[in-house]
């Protein structure tokens, strides 16, 4: 320890780096558990249920007869699939934060199919995921981002940090 005090005094930071590192115990880095580490459907149907089980979801107007995307001639299916939209949306806000409304429109989109012309990739229905962004900065979950875009703030990198834990 006498030799540390020495090093510690002599000023050079790069040694008092190592000597600090080698000293400090070593985090077990399989314990820790993020969003990230967890599968994404697993994750996404776990902080659904969470949503609605919270009740600070607010569902819009006519969310039982509305289509998802532009180009779909039926409803969804699962009741829940509001829920599981903002749930879906969080977590790619949580992997790239900065996503604008547009880019999630993108990434929720589909093929367009015409029949016998040629199909291509459409958006999203806009409005369902302005709603849920809109919900989920209620909730403290999401902010605006410096270079435009939305971000997940702290709290909603926790939240969906522990749900990953709890899965």
């Amino acid at each position: 320890q006498l030799h540390s005090l020495h090093v510690l005094s002599s000023g050079d930071n790069r040694t008092l780096h190592l000597l600090c590192f080698l000293t400090m115990e070593r985090i077990d880095k399989s314990v820790i558990t993020t969003a990230k580490d967890v599968e994404a459907m697993k994750l996404i149907q776990a902080y659904a249920d969470f949503l609605k089980r919270s009740g600070k979801i607010e569902l819009p107007k006519m969310h039982d007869i509305m289509r998802t995307r532009v180009f779909s001639d039926y409803i969804p299916l699962d009741e829940d699939w509001y829920y599981i939209r903002c749930a879906a949306i969080a977590r790619h806000l949580y992997m790239r934060p900065g996503v604008g409304i547009n880019s999630l429109r993108e990434h929720f989109g589909g093929k367009h199919r015409n029949g016998v012309r040629h199909a291509y990739h459409d958006h999203a229905n806009g409005t369902i995921i302005r709603s849920a962004i809109h919900n989920l900065e209620k909730m403290g979950l999401v902010e605006e981002a410096k270079n435009g875009g939305r971000k997940l703030t702290k709290a909603g990198q926790k939240e969906l940090d522990l749900i990953a834990r709890q899965i």
